[in-house]
């Protein structure tokens, strides 16, 4: 049994331009979670040892989070960051696991592919009313669910970039590495 990769690699095709989108959105998912945890602690603080919340931070943190879970996903993708149950796949002989690779990621591309989609509409949906979030907070949603559906759609390509290179044999995307 081989030990997990901690490090990043910094592979070429990490320095693309492509590469460099994944990791600002990354970037930006790591700054909206410390952002939103500094919010829930000043809320806690508030709510419990002063007795005045900080208005609208649950609200917000809801719809921060799926920003956050989508921000960073094509990023992790391109380095394999992801986790693998590897116990029975490792004994299949590399044409075999390359194919369960393939069919699998085409199975996540699709079912990515509806989330964005979902995603997208809800933001049209949402810029087009300029609709508030039940009328109790102060802001709109739409930004929010467009963030959503860009990070959803950088995995999207990424699953896209993983596929071709699984069908042209590129050592980058191939995921018989254990």
């Amino acid at each position: 049994m081989t030990e997990p990769q901690t490090e990043h690699k910094e592979t070429p095709e990490r320095t693309t331009v492509w590469a460099r989108v994944e990791n600002l959105f990354e970037s930006m998912g790591g700054v909206l979670i410390f952002v939103m945890m500094w919010g829930i602690v000043a809320d806690v603080v508030g709510r419990y040892f002063l007795r005045s919340p900080v208005p609208n931070v649950p609200e917000l943190s809801a719809m921060v989070m799926p920003v956050i879970a989508f921000a960073g996903m094509g990023a992790l993708a391109a380095r394999n960051g992801n986790v693998r149950i590897t116990a029975l796949v490792r004994y299949f002989p590399d044409g075999a696991r390359r194919a369960i690779y393939l069919v699998f990621t085409v199975m996540a591309f699709l079912a990515m592919a509806v989330v964005v989609w979902q995603s997208y509409v809800s933001f049209l949906q949402n810029y087009a009313n300029m609709s508030l979030r039940e009328a109790t907070v102060p802001f709109v949603l739409w930004p929010f669910r467009l963030l959503a559906a860009i990070g959803g759609m950088l995995l999207c390509v990424r699953f896209l970039i993983n596929i071709w290179g699984a069908l042209h044999g590129s050592a980058q995307s191939a995921m018989v590495e254990e």
